[in-house]
């Protein structure tokens, strides 16, 4: 059966050579040539199911991780074309083979990487496209912009050891993107070591005090390291420099709660209700902070003549948590930090 598989791959390959990518209706072969056919093999065996049964694949027939598809095409076959062609039409997944095929062709040509990129995230094949930022990294050793990116990627994955690795060869590259640092520090919130990411967002905005998103992002880990009069202050400029963003908004209002500012929360978190109705975080913690109100409140005086009643004990809330709280909201990553080249990417 391996043998089979294996022959059964080169024959389709090959036809694809041919044809511009035709594909096997065998779902044996199929599985074997599927466009993650490159993956690192963890167990040390790839199962492919057919009607009789998993077939186990050694290690030796699987190929490395790798943007670039090999293929055994003949000379003249321009697999660059063939995918253009194939995404004109919508076939994306047959232009992404063809894309990777032509990368094979040529591992340093920008166009071609790029062009696979492009197809792998829209196809949903993060996990290639982050190889194709790795590959456009190695073409210029010089430039961080790929590494940036696939940071962002790696966030977006929920990879945040990739993002780190990422943005710290970015760093070595480039000390003075405040991207990088701003990338990194995002990375070390969601693995809660937050002094580590403070320092790091910290760097970002004294390499870029102007970007209203990286600040949010300082005081979003101020408030979980439980420094609510920092957080404050960052949040107030990023209010300022971004007015229409509502999370902001709720974590300055979170920042004022804690800081016993009821009247500026309330404000804080109604703008944010406003810019984004329906806005859940923000809704709960206007309920907390009119339950906090109530809770407060002096005991009414007694009507009857009997002697005043000793009043009522206050109940002092206990104090919050933010990191077990979910009513500061960690702004998702296409908001979090967006640039010309994130914003532009999302577009294509």
């Amino acid at each position: 059966m391996l043998r089979r598989i294996q022959a059964a791959a080169v024959a389709v390959v090959l036809a694809g050579c041919d044809s511009g990518g035709a594909k096997s209706a065998d779902p044996v072969v199929q599985a074997a040539i599927a466009p993650t056919e490159n993956r690192v093999l963890q167990s040390g065996r790839a199962e492919i199911p057919d009607a009789g049964g998993p077939v186990a694949l050694s290690v030796e027939s699987v190929e490395e991780p790798a943007l670039a598809l090999r293929h055994e095409c003949g000379e003249g076959v321009d697999h660059l074309k063939r995918a253009r062609q194939l995404a004109a039409s919508g076939d994306e997944r047959g232009a992404l083979l063809e894309a990777r095929r032509a990368v094979f062709d040529a591992p340093a040509q920008v166009e071609r990487i790029e062009l696979a990129i492009k197809l792998a995230r829209r196809v949903g094949e993060g996990g290639l496209a982050r190889l194709g930022y790795q590959a456009l990294s190695k073409v210029n050793a010089a430039d961080s912009a790929p590494l940036l990116k696939m940071a962002r990627l790696a966030l977006q994955q929920s990879d945040p050891e990739g993002a780190i690795a990422a943005a710290s060869e970015a760093i070595r590259r480039n000390g003075g993107v405040a991207e990088a640092f701003n990338l990194r520090g995002r990375a070390e919130i969601q693995l809660k070591r937050l002094s580590v990411a403070i320092v790091d967002l910290e760097r970002a905005v004294e390499l870029d005090g102007g970007n209203g998103f990286t600040l949010n992002n300082l005081g979003y880990a101020y408030l979980l390291a439980g420094k609510p009069q920092q957080a404050a202050e960052t949040l107030e400029e990023a209010v300022r420099l971004q007015p229409h963003v509502a999370y902001i908004h709720n974590n300055l209002g979170v920042a004022y709660r804690q800081l016993g500012r009821a009247e500026d929360s309330r404000e804080q978190l109604t703008r944010a209700l406003e810019l984004r109705p329906g806005y859940v975080n923000a809704a709960v913690n206007k309920g907390k902070l009119a339950r906090l109100a109530t809770n407060a409140a002096p005991a009414p005086a007694p009507v009857q003549e009997a002697p005043a009643l000793e009043p009522a004990e206050v109940r002092v809330p206990a104090p919050e948590t933010v990191l077990a709280n979910p009513t500061v909201e960690s702004p998702p990553p296409a908001e979090e930090s967006q640039g010309a080249g994130e914003a532009s990417e999302q577009q294509q």
